[in-house]
């Protein structure tokens, strides 16, 4: 975790092909994750979060502005 900074959420595995990816949200609702605004990962790159669905084992189902593939990084 990057110093200074609170964890909403860790990310999980991919979800489908098409760059979306699975969240288990620390916080009190999954849609809540895309109230926080950008996002700074642990190495330091930011991602704009959209929730999508939430899935029925209550992980958020998100896209990212810039992540268009199940490989992208």
């Amino acid at each position: 975790m990057v110093s200074g900074h609170l964890p909403i959420g860790a990310i999980v595995g991919p979800q489908g092909i098409k760059g979306q990816f699975k969240v288990k949200p620390f916080t009190a609702t999954p849609q809540a994750l895309s109230a926080y605004g950008p996002v700074t990962l642990d190495d330091g790159r930011q991602l704009q979060l959209q929730v999508t669905s939430v899935n029925a084992k209550g992980l958020a189902i998100v896209r990212a502005k810039g992540v268009e593939t199940r490989e992208a990084r």
